[in-house]
C-alpha cells in the first residue's frame, strides 16, 4: 500500500464577522493484493474545500462549506472515473463558555464514468454514485470542571438504501483525579 498527499491552505480572516479557509489537496492511492478477492487500486485524485463562516455574535457560528472532487482509478484499462460535490452549510451556538450545540447538513452527488462501476471505499469520501443527504445535531455541556455530557442524533439517507439510517448517542463522561 501507497500513499502520498500534497495539500496548500489559505486561511483568511476578511473582516471581524467573516473568515475564509481554502484547501488544494492532490492524492495518490494505491494498494495491490495478491491474491483473488480484493480488488487493486491505484487512484489519483485531486480536492478543492472552500469554507467561508460569519461570526455575527461571539456565541454564533455560521458556516458553508463547499468541496469539489476529481478522482480516477488506473487500474483498470478504462480507468474509473468519479467527480463529486459536496454543500455543507453549519451552525455553532456557544452557551456561556459551558456548552455548545452544533447542527450542519451535507448534501453530496457522486457521478461515475463508467456508470455501472463499483466505486472503491477510497474513492468520493466512501459516498455513493447518486445523490446523499447526511445531518448531525450535537449538544456538549460541561456539567462541572470533570463531569461533561453530550447528546447527538445524525441521520443518513443515501442512494442505496431504501429507508434513512437514524442514529442517537447519549454519553456522560467523567475524570476522576
Amino acid at each position: 500500500r501507497t500513499e502520498r498527499e500534497k495539500s496548500a491552505r489559505i486561511t483568511t480572516r476578511l473582516s471581524k464577522l467573516f473568515s475564509s479557509q481554502t484547501e488544494v489537496t492532490q492524492k495518490r492511492t494505491a494498494r495491490f493484493f495478491n491474491y483473488e478477492g480484493r480488488q487493486n487500486r491505484d487512484i489519483a485524485a485531486t480536492e478543492l474545500r472552500s469554507d467561508l463562516s460569519v461570526t455575527p455574535k461571539n456565541k454564533l457560528k455560521i458556516a458553508l462549506e463547499g468541496r469539489y472532487s476529481q478522482e480516477e482509478d488506473k487500474v483498470y484499462e478504462m480507468p474509473t472515473k468519479v467527480q463529486s460535490y459536496a454543500l455543507i452549510p453549519r451552525v455553532t451556538y456557544a452557551l456561556r463558555s459551558k456548552g455548545r450545540l452544533r447542527g450542519e447538513i451535507e448534501w453530496s452527488y457522486v457521478d461515475v464514468n463508467p456508470k455501472d462501476r463499483v466505486i472503491p471505499y477510497e474513492m468520493a469520501n466512501g459516498r455513493s454514485a447518486g445523490q446523499s443527504i447526511r445531518w448531525d445535531i450535537r449538544f456538549d455541556y460541561r456539567i462541572s470542571q470533570v463531569i461533561q455530557a453530550t447528546i447527538s442524533y445524525s441521520g443518513r439517507n443515501e442512494p442505496e438504501r431504501e429507508q434513512v439510517i437514524h442514529t442517537g448517542r447519549a454519553q456522560v463522561t467523567a475524570a476522576f483525579r
